[in-house]
């Protein structure tokens, strides 16, 4: 959801820096699988649809050619050269002084959350069987490198969304409503005040 969402009391739908909360009524963000699984039983929505779109724990990748091909497309590709930094986990934790000993080697890929193939292969890198690194998810939000996506295991989601590849698409309201499932029930909850 990126456009009108505060209009209905909807939450953010992106990774990583967004508002995240599980209303009581009619939520759109959830803070664990289950919770999200039950709502979508109870809507009569694909539980099946439910996935991990902030993960609490960041994977990176480790290798010396990985992480060249996300410097280039930072320094090449976005003329942002400033940003190679946030190719390698290391340097990021030195960087925004973080603990860098949380860089934590050998972790096995089959492990990342999907998310990170989006991520990550938005940026270049090739090789998914190449994120070995984990930290905690830091990101850039409002103006400052923090740790994000904190609750439980990090925010689920039932709405389509382009980082999910099993239910692949977009909540949001540009140029007219294109809602999917949980939004959509949230923004009818709300008109329908105004019957």
């Amino acid at each position: 959801m990126k456009h009108g969402h505060a209009l209905f009391g909807l939450k953010d739908e992106y990774c990583c820096d967004g508002g995240y909360a599980q209303k009581a009524d009619n939520p759109n963000n959830f803070k664990s699988r289950k919770e999200c699984e039950d709502y979508a039983d109870d809507q009569g929505l694909d539980p099946n649809h439910c996935f991990l779109f902030c993960p609490k724990t960041k994977y990176w990748p480790g290798s010396a050619d990985q992480i060249a091909l996300c410097e280039d497309y930072y320094t090449n590709t976005k003329g942002e050269p400033e940003k190679v930094k946030h190719c390698n986990c290391t340097a990021t934790a030195i960087n925004y002084t973080f603990n860098s000993d949380l860089c934590e080697t050998g972790k096995d890929p089959d492990d990342a959350p999907p998310y990170w193939e989006y991520f990550w292969g938005s940026r270049t890198v090739t090789d998914m069987d190449d994120l070995t690194i984990t930290s905690p998810n830091w990101w850039f939000n409002r103006g400052e490198f923090k740790e994000t996506c904190k609750s439980n295991n990090g925010w689920w989601l039932l709405d389509a969304s382009p980082y999910n590849i099993d239910y692949e698409g977009n909540c949001r309201m540009k140029s007219g409503p294109t809602f999917n499932d949980t939004c959509t029930i949230g923004v009818i909850d709300v008109l329908g005040k105004y019957d």
